[in-house]
């Protein structure tokens, strides 16, 4: 399975931050910006809208009562006024209207009178296209006239344009005819470049302080999160990777009143669990730490018991302190230890100054020999600074049973067996600076011989021992280390 990339908690939460800002506050920013565009434009739209209406209201007003003249007047007056702003009135042709004579002519047609002068002179006359969208709904292409606006965009620049259809009231008949509903549309226009400039400089605005905004809120909470939450974690983390290192020394230094506070005095508890169970190991045998991993009740295997005892030691304390006798007892102890672990032995447990070792595999005897020599070879070294004490050691090979012995709430890990009392008897008739072997040893490494080079360990042998418990005698091998000649007992 293909691992995944590493990527650090803190680019992932720096993101996180980065991508719930953008969308969060972006999307209110967007929302507000385009509330304030339509609100901008519906207010334009109202102010219009209601202009149309004024505008209309005073043509109505003024043609009434015929003054059309006047009407005209007006309309100049107002595009004069603001010259973004026009005011124009078509007729339903598209034709502007006070322009020329046309209207007049139709209107004393039917008055049958001269009843309003013609002029003297044209004005230029403004268009509109029939066909123009905005100018059909406003005569009522879909069936009834009605008011238009629109937003319009040309050349860069943006109008907004009213068009509204003047209605041919019953009162406008006597003069216009009622052949007809509408007499024309008043369209008024607004450049409004300049409030769409201000639109934009608005979405500028908005755009900078919403990147201000990110920035700042995103320092903001980088910088707490980073205090809060992920120094600490990188904090538990060093910690836990150095605990995997084996140092133990390490606390984690967190007081916060929350889960991580908890966590770090947890993880204090866990490394404090750890220097009790590391310093407990130092009491208990290899063999039963592994035995915790596996659970075993107890199995028959072959392994090499080695059995070594202080000589003279009981005399040596009756003279000596206690404290002198601890510290030259776990000095002798240490050296033996040193030894049998150096050459793969496990120590299974002291018994005052005692030490019982196993040695496993098919080249434990032979590790057990290589121990028991390098032993005897330090101790004669050693000398007077030993107070000139010595150890006798005994090896047996065999089949034993090794489980976990004792009750239900207290127990060990250990080998029992016929084998494990034949070992403990040698090694009591071992003499200091003496090996003493049963024959299952040497048969051992007599056919370790014929297939490998195996050093000679000096044996002397056999001889005939008699031990407590056995009926027959044992037949076993001595080895002085470096000693050229023994005597037979």
């Amino acid at each position: 399975m293909k691992e995944s990339r590493f990527v650090p908690l803190t680019t992932k939460v720096n993101l996180l931050i980065l991508v719930g800002m953008i969308v969060g506050i972006g999307t209110i920013t967007f929302f507000l910006s385009n509330r304030l565009i339509r609100t901008l434009d519906d207010l334009s739209a109202s102010d219009m809208n209601r202009q149309a209406d004024a505008i209309y209201a005073a043509i109505e007003s003024l043609m009434l009562p015929g003054e059309a003249p006047l009407a005209q007047g007006f309309f100049q007056r107002l595009n004069a006024i603001d010259p973004d702003q026009q005011v124009i009135l078509f007729r339903t042709d598209g034709e502007e209207a006070f322009q020329d004579n046309r209207t007049i002519l139709q209107v004393n047609g039917i008055q049958m009178s001269q009843q309003f002068p013609l002029r003297e002179t044209m004005m230029p006359m403004a268009t509109i296209s029939p066909e123009d969208p905005a100018f059909a709904q406003a005569l009522g292409s879909a069936g009834v006239p009605r008011d238009v606006f629109l937003r319009e965009t040309q050349d860069g620049r943006t109008s907004f344009r009213v068009l509204k259809p003047l209605i041919n009231l019953p009162q406008c008949v006597v003069c216009h005819g009622a052949d007809h509903t509408l007499r024309g549309v008043l369209q008024i226009s607004s450049d409004t470049t300049s409030l769409v400039q201000i639109q934009r400089i608005t979405i500028i605005f908005a755009a900078g302080g919403f990147l201000f905004l990110v920035l700042v809120l995103g320092y903001a909470l980088t910088r707490s999160l980073h205090t809060l939450v992920l120094n600490p974690i990188k904090t538990i983390g060093e910690i836990c990777d150095g605990v995997s290192r084996g140092n133990l020394e390490e606390r984690v230094s967190i007081r916060h009143a929350d889960e991580l506070g908890l966590l770090a005095n947890r993880i204090n508890s866990m490394i404090e669990g750890l220097i009790e169970r590391f310093k407990l190991s130092q009491y208990v045998s290899g063999s039963t730490i592994r035995s915790l991993q596996k659970d075993e009740q107890g199995t028959d295997v072959k392994l090499t018991l080695f059995f070594s005892d202080i000589r003279g030691f009981t005399k040596y304390s009756e003279g000596t302190s206690p404290s002198k006798v601890v510290e030259i007892l776990n000095q002798i102890l240490d050296l033996q230890t040193q030894i049998i672990q150096e050459e793969g032995g496990d120590i299974d447990k002291y018994v005052g100054d005692e030490i019982f070792a196993l040695f496993e595999g098919e080249k434990g005897p032979w590790a057990a020999l290589r121990s028991a020599q390098k032993i005897q070879l330090r101790f004669r070294e050693l000398g007077d600074q030993l107070e000139g004490l010595g150890v006798g050691i005994g090896l047996h090979w065999g089949e034993v049973i090794l489980g976990r012995i004792g009750s239900v709430t207290r127990g060990d890990y250990t080998v029992i067996g016929d084998r494990v009392n034949t070992a403990a008897r040698l090694c009591s008739a071992a003499k200091a600076g003496t090996i003493l072997m049963s024959s299952e040893i040497i048969q051992w490494l007599q056919r370790q011989k014929n297939r490998e080079s195996v050093p000679d360990p000096r044996l002397r042998g056999p001889f005939s021992l008699r031990v407590k418990g056995k009926a027959e005698p044992l037949s076993v091998y001595v080895s002085v280390p470096e000693l050229k000649e023994i005597r037979s007992e």
